[in-house]
């Protein structure tokens, strides 16, 4: 399953290559230790009913929520059907999938930007502004969590390099 089909892309990112990034980025903040296991496991399924409805691009998702309404009961009947069931997640485990699935689509969009695709320059920064909004929940719900810091050295990375984009 194609990410950002709508765009002209140079390198095409599936949705496997995106739970991947998504993967290493959530065990690259807990590191040296582990995430817990549900969450290592809800980032790992977060887009396999999309084997079935596709990516729906998440501006299209916005303008219509009506249709990311629709979408989300038949990605929740998806995972009833296939037996992906995810144990309840606490407020900040949420968030941290969150950001991780944003951080990746910022460096997607940056890494396209980087090799000439100017049409990713919006997208990166839109991505940017949800994961910089994703780290502030992340405070917000629990300011002394240990992966923190590292939080914040990917937010600072990525504004160095959106900084060249704008």
């Amino acid at each position: 399953v194609l990410r950002c089909h709508t765009m002209p892309c140079i390198n095409r990112q599936t949705v496997g290559a995106h739970t991947w990034r998504t993967m290493v980025l959530l065990h690259w903040l807990f590191h040296p230790h582990y995430p817990p296991p549900r969450l290592t496991y809800a980032l790992m399924m977060h887009d396999v009913p999309e084997v079935h409805t596709g990516d729906m691009p998440g501006d299209v998702k916005a303008a219509h929520p009506e249709l990311a309404n629709a979408l989300g009961i038949i990605e929740r009947r998806f995972e009833v059907n296939h037996g992906i069931t995810n144990e309840i997640l606490y407020a900040d485990e949420v968030e941290v999938l969150a950001f991780c699935d944003r951080a990746d689509l910022t460096l997607y969009a940056l890494g396209e930007y980087d090799m000439g695709n100017t049409y990713m320059a919006c997208l990166a920064e839109t991505a940017f502004g949800m994961t910089v909004d994703r780290g502030a929940k992340l405070r917000e719900v629990s300011p002394v969590l240990p992966y923190l810091p590292r939080v914040e050295e990917l937010l600072d990375m990525l504004s160095h390099r959106i900084e060249r984009v704008q």
